[in-house]
């Protein structure tokens, strides 16, 4: 015999009634996070470089003014790739060319002039500049090819430095004294006593001079002729020194070059003076000193 059993769909569990329940519903959540993959790259460092560098807006020579100072003016432009503010200082050397950029400072030959950035330079661009330098020359630096070197710095380092030349001329300048006075002689007599014109070399060679007069005329009567002074190197009497004439007479002082500031180049002159009988009166000419090349 068989019997056969038939089964019901599973029922879901009935909660009792009458009571209060609290159901549970679980929320899940993921969250799914990517790699992102980057790299980093540094431009490397590029020095400055300067261009363009010109003197004294590009003249053929300098003369020196005489017994004083002088301003040269270099000018260049600065180059940074990676940024004119990477620039930090920059340094210009004014120079006689044979004596070389490395040399010591000194006012016959060589100037430098060094500082930050923006003491010199403006900007002009985003990697550009221009940089302006004033060198004050003395009277007696050195003639000759002088050159200019001015090199940019940034935090590495010196730059690419460059140059431009300029010829300074030689200078033949003189000073002298204002007066020659011979104080009160009576006619008919010679002064005594020193009387003095110094001369000085304000220029930047070696220099000798030619010397001249006129007569000295009186006011109140006469003249005293030219040839009535003398000349000397060194202290004299009347007729051991060297008549004075109207024609200019080369006299060798021999001043050589002025070498400091402070140790001018000077040659006192000595001068006496014979009067005649008959002037009379407060007497005064001209003596001229013309500089000249030295032998």
């Amino acid at each position: 015999m068989f019997t056969s059993h038939s089964k019901s769909p599973k029922e879901s569990p009935r909660l009792p009634t009458g009571r209060a329940y609290k159901i549970l519903v679980g929320i899940c959540s993921v969250v799914v996070t990517a790699a992102i993959g980057y790299s980093i790259v540094w431009a490397a460092n590029t020095l400055p470089v300067a261009s363009e560098v010109s003197i004294s807006s590009g003249a053929a020579s300098i003369t020196l003014n005489e017994g004083t100072t002088i301003d040269v003016i270099c000018t260049a432009t600065v180059t940074d790739d990676n940024g004119y503010t990477n620039i930090t200082t920059t340094t210009a050397k004014l120079y006689l060319t044979s004596v070389g950029a490395e040399a010591a400072d000194d006012n016959d030959n060589h100037y430098t002039l060094s500082g930050a950035r923006d003491a010199y330079c403006t900007s002009t661009g985003e990697n550009t500049g221009n940089c302006t330098t004033t060198f004050s020359l003395y009277y007696y630096a050195d003639p000759g090819e002088w050159t200019c070197q001015i090199t940019p710095f940034d935090s590495e380092g010196a730059g690419t430095a460059a140059t431009d030349t300029i010829t300074m001329n030689e200078t033949q300048y003189l000073n002298v004294s204002a007066t020659i006075s011979y104080g009160s002689v009576n006619a008919g007599a010679t002064s005594t006593g020193d009387h003095t014109a110094t001369v000085t070399n304000t220029g930047n060679i070696a220099i000798d001079v030619k010397i001249s007069g006129t007569a000295m005329s009186c006011n109140i009567r006469g003249s005293i002729a030219t040839s009535s002074q003398q000349y000397a190197t060194s202290i004299f009497s009347y007729d051991s020194g060297t008549p004075l004439s109207a024609t200019a007479t080369d006299w060798n002082l021999d001043l050589p070059t002025p070498e400091d500031t402070n140790v001018p180049v000077t040659d006192d002159t000595y001068w006496q003076v014979s009067i005649p009988t008959r002037v009379e009166g407060t007497c005064s000419g001209t003596n001229t000193f013309e500089v000249r090349t030295a032998l």
